[in-house]
């Protein structure tokens, strides 16, 4: 079964290949867009190339493996849900926005507590070495959020088309790298998509707004931490503009049976002194065991915010003081 943080930036990616697909346009079509990516789910390590295609309508996106035939995705933006489809079992589940809304939360908040600490820390030294790891890390220590947009002035020919080289930041790291041609039709831009889903800042879907044309080939760095961390390339080899696609395209095919999403990657699973269902971790303060899902983590400053993972508050503030003592 695909990963869903697999999923997601597959999602992304299309979403990008064709931004004013799934918001309102004034001469309205729908697209059928053929990329290559190495983020399709079910792949090993998700690093090989394969073939994707996407079925996209007004606030409305399918994605189906062509390769294999094993898996498809639907976003509604209407509904608020990402739909993901096992072919072969005729099996599905969803998960609403607010599940990929909360991994951008938390992440806000651990920059939130690095700049408290940073804040608070009375040695001279250690604190210019942790604002020195946070703007290398993206974190601003004032706490705002800045995107830039880099028009580079390099071009390229990818396939029929010739594209611009356009980069969007936050706060100093990359986020979109994309290729951009002008041969391709666009309407106005709407990208309902990266507002909806509540992965990006406002800031940098902001800055994406204003890209002028049709992203052929992009890099989308997600760092939200959960299982959407991580990066994926993609690359447009086919698009056809039609006038409609049915909406039963986007509705979940009768006969398939819906399940619940894979505990692993999702929440629910209690912390306690046993091995909980799914991915499972120990926690590097008291050694308890603890659902990936469920566990917190400490980011020490002093090594480049690695990760450590924690089961609570208190073992959190334990771990950081042990640190401090080495």
């Amino acid at each position: 079964m695909p990963t869903q943080r697999a999923l997601l930036v597959a999602v992304l990616a299309l979403a990008a290949f064709a931004p004013t697909l799934l918001g309102a346009a004034p001469a309205r079509a729908d697209w059928i867009v053929e990329q290559l990516s190495n983020a399709a789910p079910g792949m090993s390590g998700e690093t090989r190339v394969g073939r994707q295609e996407m079925h996209a309508t007004e606030g409305r996106v399918l994605i189906v493996d062509k390769d294999a035939g094993r898996w498809a995705g639907i976003v509604r933006l209407d509904e608020r849900k990402v739909y993901e489809l096992d072919m072969v079992k005729k099996t599905y589940f969803e998960r609403p926005f607010s599940y990929y809304e909360k991994h951008r939360s938390r992440r806000d908040r651990e920059h939130a507590d690095i700049r408290r600490r940073w804040r608070n820390e009375s040695d001279d030294r250690v604190k210019e070495s942790m604002k020195a790891e946070m703007i290398k890390s993206g974190i601003a220590p004032d706490g705002k959020t800045v995107a830039q947009l880099e028009r580079t002035g390099e071009t390229r020919q990818i396939g029929p088309w010739a594209a611009e080289r356009v980069i969007v930041r936050e706060n100093g790291k990359v986020v979109f790298d994309m290729w951009v041609t002008r041969d391709l039709p666009r309407p106005e831009p709407v990208f309902a998509l990266y507002r909806g889903i509540g992965l990006f800042a406002p800031e940098v879907v902001g800055k994406t707004d204003a890209i002028d044309g049709f992203p052929i080939a992009i890099d989308v760095r997600i760092d939200v931490g959960g299982p959407f961390a991580g990066s994926q390339h993609a690359e447009v080899i086919r698009v056809r503009e039609v006038d409609e696609i049915p909406k039963s395209t986007f509705e979940i095919p009768d006969g398939f049976e819906k399940v619940d999403p894979p505990k692993s990657e999702g929440e629910g699973v209690k912390v306690t002194g046993e091995a909980p269902p799914g991915a499972t971790i120990a926690c590097a303060h008291c050694k308890k065991v603890v659902s990936e899902a469920d566990a917190i983590y400490f980011l020490n400053p002093l090594e480049r915010f690695k990760k450590y993972p924690v089961c609570s508050d208190e073992c959190k503030k334990g771990f950081a003081r042990s640190l401090k003592k080495r």
